[in-house]
């Protein structure tokens, strides 16, 4: 499966607020997660409403015409290192491999920026990739090395 990128300006605003993730995150745990609607309304209009600076570090993902997911991340503190920030993918598309296909992506946009750390607190399950020589664990990733085998 394909998965293409494009500039969430390209969508509509309130299309990341409503991603179908939330959605259904709001209906299983409301009591976790209803708090952080307001958050993401916010974050849905300063992605739209500046498109070079947090804006430009957002991206929609889609499966031919299909907008089914986004990831963001935050180059400021490049090059030492950059946090991942959302990578959601809506339900009917999970468990195809897409949201590790998001991921990469943010890592090759970081490693653009030049930064050889990404803060990626949920890829412990991603393993290592040797084709964009990145090293996945929980809590960092690092560009080139196995931090496990370090002292």
């Amino acid at each position: 499966m394909v998965l293409n990128y494009q500039a969430p300006q390209e969508g509509h605003r309130g299309l990341i607020a409503e991603m179908q993730s939330y959605v259904e995150l709001l209906t299983t745990e409301p009591a976790r997660w209803l708090p952080e609607v307001a958050e993401w309304e916010q974050f849905d209009q300063e992605v739209v409403d500046h498109p070079h600076t947090v804006g430009a570090c957002v991206f929609l993902s889609s499966v031919e015409a299909c907008v089914v997911g986004f990831g963001s991340y935050d180059p400021r503190r490049a090059p030492e290192f950059g946090p991942r920030g959302h990578s959601c993918i809506i339900p009917e598309y999970h468990g195809r491999g897409l949201g590790k296909l998001q991921i990469r992506e943010i890592l090759r946009r970081l490693s653009a920026r030049g930064s050889h750390t990404a803060l990626c607190p949920r890829s412990a399950a991603l393993g290592t990739s040797p084709r964009n020589g990145w090293t996945w664990r929980a809590g960092s990733v690092k560009q080139g090395r196995d931090p496990r085998r370090e002292p």
